[in-house]
Formats: structure tokens, sequence, C-alpha cells
């Protein structure tokens, strides 16, 4: 990666003594792909629990690494659209798993808060602080952008070989391929 770690949004060079006691910190994590409506009720939604809100976005390695194979944005792109959105107090980088504790940990988090489409998945937070799962934005999500300006590749199967076996359920993470029937 180009060596981005955080990028302070508003001069918090001297972070965390610039903090009084009793702000509350919020912190959330996404990929946020085309940046759409329901990215932006999230942030909106997050920013509203406290005082500062901390955004990690993925990058694309780790993207790639978690089956997200069809994204469109690079992280640079994804990290100027949050930064637009002028919710963010604060951007950082996810990495790698496990982050979430240490950026807890290291920013000192009171809330960590993520789409209710995750509810129960980050229940092993709530040792370090609250977990909140906000409600999702219905009709609209990253996927169904993509779908909408993807034409269908439509693929058939020959063969029992090893790549033949695998190649129907991995094309499940791509948008836009089907596999039509295997042979």
């Amino acid at each position: 990666m180009l060596g981005l770690r955080a990028i302070p949004q508003k001069g918090l060079d001297a972070y965390p003594a610039h903090f009084s006691k009793g702000m509350k910190k919020v912190i959330t994590y996404g990929t946020y792909d085309l940046l759409h409506q329901g990215h932006i009720n999230l942030l909106r939604r997050a920013k509203a629990l406290g005082d500062y809100l901390i955004v990690g976005v993925t990058n694309d390695s780790f993207d790639r690494e978690r089956g997200k194979l069809n994204v469109r944005n690079n992280v640079l792109e994804r990290v100027e659209a949050v930064k637009a959105t002028g919710f963010a107090d604060q951007i950082i980088i996810e990495d790698y798993v496990g982050q979430k504790i240490d950026d807890i940990q290291k920013y000192d988090v009171d809330i960590f808060a993520i789409g209710s489409d995750w509810e129960g998945k980050f229940d092993y937070l709530k040792e370090y602080c609250e977990v909140v799962y906000l409600p999702r934005t219905e009709g609209i999500s990253s996927t169904m952008l993509r779908d909408e300006t993807t034409q269908d590749v439509k693929v058939g199967i020959l063969g029992c070989g090893r790549v033949a076996k695998r190649f129907p359920g991995e094309a499940d993470v791509f948008s836009g391929v089907k596999v039509i029937s295997t042979y």
C-alpha cells in the first residue's frame, strides 16, 4: 500500500490530546465502493451517535482477500468519496483482519457502528466498546449499482478437472458472470 495510515480531516495533529474527557468517538468500516445514498445514510447515522467519527475504508488488497473481486473504485477514490460527504472527522485505511480491535484501542473508541446486514457478526467487539447495528437503506447497494451497469456474460463449463469443478462456485463472486450449465 502507498504508506497510507490515517488521514486527519480537521487538523488533528495533536490527536488524542486534542480531545476532552467525555467526547464520544465512533468508528465504522466499509468498502464504500460506488458511494451511494445507503453509504451516506450510514455515515450520517454513525456521526449522530457521537462527537467524532472515524471511518475505516478497506484497502484494495484486503478487499480481494475477503473475496470482493468486483470493487470498481480504488482505495484512493473511495477515500476521497467518503471525505467529500463531510461526515468523517478522520479516515483510516483497513489493511488486515483484527485491525478493528487494534483501532478501537488505539483511538480510544466508544462506539463501533456498522450496517444491520452485519447483525451479530461484530458482537465480539462489545468487550472493547459499545456495538451499534444501524438500519440499512432499502433498495440500494453497491452490488445493485454494479449489476445495473454490467452486461451478463453467459458461460458454459466443459470438463471434469479441478478448475472446472471450482469455477461455478467462484463465478458467483463476480458481477455479470452467470454460469448457465456444466458438462
